[in-house]
């Protein structure tokens, strides 16, 4: 008997047939779940654990106008209004290819289980083999300034800014108006350190965005104020030491010289006061101007393996699977059967 059968304008499926034909071949359902379960089990055993650490950071500005756009310039990044790429893709392309970026998160400190107390960038130095005197050229991204820029460092070195950049992801949360930063390795306290060490070189980039104005003035009165201090103290020696120099002179001279020097300096004195007052202001200003990161959610060292998933979901599915691949196959050695028939007769 034919499962299926078609005529001129019909085609019947035999349900019944069909139903026999699957309990029937019961065993094979049996051996689909067998080796599905092998494979969870193997698949538990030999998989590479992962630890997620996260941290959620807010966005300043108003909450009621958080276009991607504007998230993006509260960051400090810079973005064509053509490119509709998300916020999350854009950071990663960008802040993840920002040299200092790197630098700043391969320069802090683990407590790795496996290597004891390291940096980052010795941390992620898998491959020893490669010598460490090789160097290439790369082609860096400059968020800042929306530019790139070319420089030689060594292969080891990018190596591991590589591998510190692939264990970090960014997805946006608009409903939260702010970002999420995640950072997944093979241990727990590593993994907490580094989302600690994201969070705080993002808070620097994030300062040093906001803050450019302020600070290339700070560095310009503090420039000019040491200058303006060292005069200050040469006019107030070049006194001193015409005075002692004709300390029993008495002629018109003299006087007119001795004017003249505290004349100079009382002018020095005032712009050396005026510069301080400046540069006290403008310290104060870029205190004010530094913005506070804030943090929405707190990361932690994660207890539990974010990869790979819970046993029981993982032998579920697989059981599923299974079931799905038996049933296939059953189908498909029916179809062969029918098609064989079909021929031979």
């Amino acid at each position: 008997m034919a499962f299926l059968k078609i005529a001129k304008d019909d085609i019947e499926i035999n349900l019944s047939y069909i139903k026999d034909y699957l309990f029937q071949r019961w065993q094979y359902f049996v051996l689909g779940i067998l080796l599905s379960i092998i494979g969870a089990v193997l698949f538990l055993v030999t998989a590479e654990r992962e630890y997620t650490s996260a941290v959620l950071v807010s966005i300043e500005g108003d909450a009621s106008n958080r276009t991607q756009e504007n998230i993006l310039q509260s960051l400090g990044f810079f973005r064509p209004s053509s490119n509709s790429d998300q916020v999350s893709s854009y950071i990663r392309d960008n802040l993840l290819d920002y040299y200092p970026f790197l630098q700043c998160l391969g320069q802090g400190r683990v407590q790795s289980p496996s290597q004891g107390e390291t940096s980052f960038l010795e941390y992620f130095l898998h491959d020893t083999s490669i010598p460490s005197q090789d160097s290439i050229s790369i082609l860096w991204n400059q968020p800042l300034s929306n530019g790139k820029y070319m420089k030689e460092i060594a292969v080891r070195e990018y190596s591991a800014l590589s591998s510190i950049a692939g264990s970090i992801d960014v997805e946006e949360e608009f409903e939260l108006h702010g970002i999420r930063f995640s950072v997944s390795l093979p241990e727990a306290r590593p993994a907490f350190d580094m989302i600690s060490q994201v969070l705080f070189c993002v808070s620097e980039f994030f300062v040093e965005y906001h803050t450019i104005r302020e600070r290339a003035n700070l560095n310009y009165l503090s420039q000019s104020l040491e200058s303006s201090r060292l005069n200050y103290q040469k006019a107030q020696e070049n006194l001193a030491n015409y005075l002692d120099r004709n300390i029993n002179l008495l002629s018109k001279k003299a006087e007119f010289r001795a004017d003249a020097l505290r004349s100079e300096l009382r002018i020095k004195e005032a712009v050396y006061t005026r510069l301080a007052n400046e540069h006290e202001v403008s310290k104060i200003n870029l205190q004010k101007k530094k913005p506070i990161l804030s943090v929405l959610q707190t990361s932690s060292v994660p207890k539990k393996p974010s990869y790979p998933p819970r046993a029981s979901f993982t032998i579920i599915l697989s059981l599923f699977i299974g079931v799905v691949a038996s049933v296939f196959f059953i189908f498909g050695e029916m179809t062969y059967r029918l098609l064989k028939t079909s021929r031979d007769g």
